[in-house]
């Protein structure tokens, strides 16, 4: 459950960067729309007051207050892979968006299932509140459970402002069944996308601002010096995105049913490390002054190490968003740690050694001197296998530092491969 959770919180990282950062390039239009048939499709689309400045963005909360949406979007992008297509929901009052899942397959697109076994809805507001909202099975039902990031406490460092020139160039698209027509738009730099926008006018070149945009993969609402344009397409070399369609709404998605997936896992957390604290007294108490009573503390005083420090990254995972925050997604990554698995199946190995040494010197036949000496030399050549392995766990933690996430995904596959045979 860790594995796919630290995977889900970096899957959202890589969401989160595509719906903050590509506002750095959004580009608006300009023409009158005089006589055109469609200007009460036109006046209900074109408005978005959390952009323009109407109204202030809001702190949205993973489980007390229904998230409601006025702008439904469906969008095509163009991805390496092929293309998908996926719903996205806008609040352009309060300013937040909600995302379901991308599909290849077409179909319903926007239905927000949430007693769906795979239900997955992304929420991620201006103020740096990101909730992803998932159905999982557990004992033969579905539980619904919200994973925050801690971004309810500590939310995510928005991209800084920043304000770009883009000019209109020769080329129109139309979008939605032609209703919306639209003028090219681009930096001059070589590299930066094309983006076909829509508005009242459009001028010969605008000032995009980054912290006046809503939208997601690049398309979207964006509030300029020129006034509100929508971004129906950002097209690039390697990525494309375009509205295929885009209306007003009035629909709600309350969050109530979810539970706040972190705060189970620190109380389950809580609660095993103290059973592991009870087990250990428990442990130490029995060595008294048996054979081999130096080898089974040295493993007691590695566990009282781990349980400390368990506690210790329990509590930093806290103090940060751990989609952002480094400290909190290294702690939250070795909340499982793969090193002091081996090295305390190193150390207890050291306790059957001695056992096993023991009971050899006192075997009362040269048959069971020799098992017992087999059994020495396979759990001595096990510890050099997982010594190796602890090295290279090591290695893998210094190479990807800055990666929680891969080092964990790296390690878990690490681990899996390099455990030793048994010695039974």
């Amino acid at each position: 459950m860790k594995t796919k959770q630290l995977k889900k919180n970096w899957l959202v990282t890589v969401l989160l960067t595509s719906v903050v950062t590509t506002c750095f390039a959004q580009n608006p239009p300009d023409t009158a729309w005089g006589s055109w048939p469609q200007q009460e499709y036109y006046t209900s689309i074109l408005d978005a007051p959390v952009v323009t400045g109407a109204t202030t963005a809001v702190t949205i909360t993973p489980t007390g207050q229904k998230l409601c949406f006025d702008k439904r979007v469906n969008i095509k992008s163009l991805l390496s892979t092929g293309p998908v297509e996926q719903c996205i929901y806008l609040n352009t009052k309060e300013g937040y968006v909600g995302i379901l899942p991308p599909t290849r397959t077409g179909g319903d697109l926007c239905t927000i299932k949430t007693e769906d076994e795979k239900f997955n809805f992304f929420v991620i507001g201006l103020k740096g509140n990101a909730y992803t909202f998932k159905n999982t099975r557990k004992n033969g039902s579905i539980e619904h459970l919200v994973f925050t990031g801690n971004t309810q406490t500590h939310q995510l460092n928005m991209p800084s402002n920043s304000v770009q020139t883009f000019h209109k160039k020769t080329e129109r698209r139309g979008y939605c069944g032609d209703k919306i027509k639209t003028w090219a738009y681009k930096h001059d730099n070589p590299s930066s996308p094309v983006y076909f926008i829509f508005g009242k006018t459009f001028p010969d070149a605008i000032n995009v601002s980054s912290s006046k945009y809503i939208g997601y993969s690049g398309v979207g609402y964006q509030f300029t010096d020129k006034g509100l344009f929508i971004i129906m397409e950002m097209e690039s070399s390697s990525f494309g995105c375009k509205i295929t369609e885009l209306e007003e709404v009035s629909i709600c998605f309350d969050p109530a049913p979810f539970k706040i997936a972190e705060d189970e896992f620190y109380t389950n957390a809580l609660l095993s490390l103290q059973r592991e604290r009870d087990k250990i007294e428990a442990d130490e108490a029995k060595i008294g002054s048996s054979d081999c009573s130096s080898q089974q503390m040295a493993v007691i005083n590695f566990r009282k190490e781990q349980l400390r420090l368990q506690g210790v990254r329990l509590n930093t995972s806290q103090q940060g968003n751990t989609y952002q925050d480094l400290s909190s997604q290294q702690a939250m990554g070795q909340m499982l740690d793969h090193v002091a698995i081996t090295k305390q199946t190193i150390l207890e190995n050291e306790v059957k050694i001695c056992q096993a040494e023991r009971r050899a010197e006192r075997a009362s036949s040269e048959t069971s001197r020799q098992r017992y000496q087999q059994r020495i030399s396979c759990l001595q050549s096990q510890n050099g296998q997982l010594q190796n392995l602890e090295v290279q766990l090591k290695a893998l933690d210094i190479q990807y530092a800055s990666e929680p996430g891969k080092a964990f995904a790296e390690k878990s596959k690490k681990f899996m491969q390099g455990l030793p045979r048994g010695c039974n």
